[in-house]
């Protein structure tokens, strides 16, 4: 981030001096051209890195987000869960062990959050596995109730109110000892919506995207996507259209694996290949089916085998082996996608600097009297 900025600083300097004498000098300008276009400046002024790849997770109300949170994180199922909206805010998920986790309302957006309140959340993660199942289950509730204290919707304020808009303005940050967090990724759950919503949802959306740069799943239960969630994704798109690419991830959620097996005629449980095989047939066909959805396919390869960004989810039956499998592959992919997304962010950025770095040179080469080898020199060192 300070190399960017330190660049950015530089060629300003450099063009501010030479900008009256450059326009002038037309025959240069046909040799090389010195001046960055405003979609590159604009990927430069926009750039962020982080310690930790970010990860945003979006879909319609009821698409499946707390179930697939709670599988992802692996801390069991803590957070609030119903038909509809259920929560406004976003929601930040970031590493901390089981000592130190807690909650935090954020006001101020996520390019300066500010601390409202402080809920000490370490007393639920230590020492559960001394708990019985019974003792396991009301902590999980006493949890879940500690945590929806901050995140349900008010019931007094109306949803284009003044109220609800200050309310949804803060958001939670949450501190768990989740193993896939501690891997280096942070998490944010954000509220569905679409074009009928409270503007002030599309407006906290943009400050995440803005200020964290997060890779995106999208998710979608029906197969061949509902009214809503197609809805709910032109919504999405809408709103971050002015801001630079931005990585999303489709997941497919709710491919009951007994459905699956059903429709393969297996009643038995299958051996592990033929597991590889019926969950790939399925992450092929439903595939197909998103690639028939006008608007929500323009970006995606007609292959799927040339796709590393989509796959199928389930919670229907956790403890099957096939359903196992499905949640590692899918799990595996997205973190793959949201790593290599990260990078690619990066290795753009170094590319326009590297190319500004050459372009400088072929213009003084071009202006000065030193040699081409003494140039040649200070570009490597450049």
């Amino acid at each position: 981030m300070a190399t960017v900025s330190q660049f950015l600083a530089l060629h300003k300097e450099f063009t501010d001096q030479i900008d009256l004498s450059y326009t002038r000098l037309s025959t240069i300008k046909d040799v090389v051209d010195i001046f960055l276009p405003s979609d590159k400046m604009k990927i430069l002024n926009e750039f962020k890195t982080f310690e930790e790849v970010q990860l945003a997770v979006c879909g319609y109300n009821s698409s499946g987000k707390t179930s697939f949170l709670h599988h992802f994180l692996g801390k069991g199922s803590f957070l609030p869960a119903g038909k509809g909206a259920v929560t406004a805010r976003i929601v930040k998920f970031s590493y901390a062990p089981a000592e130190e986790a807690r909650l935090l309302v954020q006001g101020g957006g996520f390019h300066s959050p500010a601390t409202k309140n402080l809920i000490d959340l370490s007393p639920y993660f230590l020492s559960t596995n001394q708990m019985t199942t019974q003792q396991k289950r009301e902590n999980a509730k006493d949890l879940k109730d500690k945590i929806a204290g901050e995140l349900a919707r008010p019931k007094d304020y109306g949803p284009f109110s003044k109220e609800f808009a200050e309310w949804a303005s803060y958001f939670i940050e949450i501190y768990i000892p989740s193993p896939v967090l501690e891997l280096g990724i942070t998490v944010y759950d954000t509220p569905g919506f679409h074009f009928g919503d409270d503007p002030i949802l599309v407006e906290n959306l943009k400050d995440l995207i803005r200020a964290r740069r997060p890779s995106l799943i999208f998710l979608y239960d029906n197969e061949t996507v509902s009214g809503d969630s197609k809805k709910c994704f032109d919504a999405l798109k809408l709103s971050i259209q002015e801001i630079a690419a931005v990585g999303i991830f489709f997941l497919n959620t709710k491919a009951d694996i007994s459905t699956v097996l059903r429709d393969a005629g297996i009643d038995e449980l299958p051996e592990q290949e033929e597991i590889n095989v019926l969950l790939q047939k399925e992450r092929v066909d439903r595939y197909s089916l998103l690639r028939k959805v006008s608007g929500m396919s323009s970006d995606l390869p007609d292959e799927l085998n040339d796709c590393d960004c989509f796959d199928i989810f389930s919670v229907e039956r956790p403890e099957h082996p096939m359903e196992q499998t499905m949640k590692k592959s899918a799990i595996d992919r997205i973190v793959t996608f949201a790593a290599k997304y990260d990078l690619q962010n990066t290795k753009q950025v170094s590319h326009i600097i590297l190319n500004t770095i050459t372009t400088f040179f072929d213009f003084v080469l071009v202006t000065n009297r030193r040699s081409k080898e003494e140039w040649e020199k200070l570009q490597q060192e450049a």
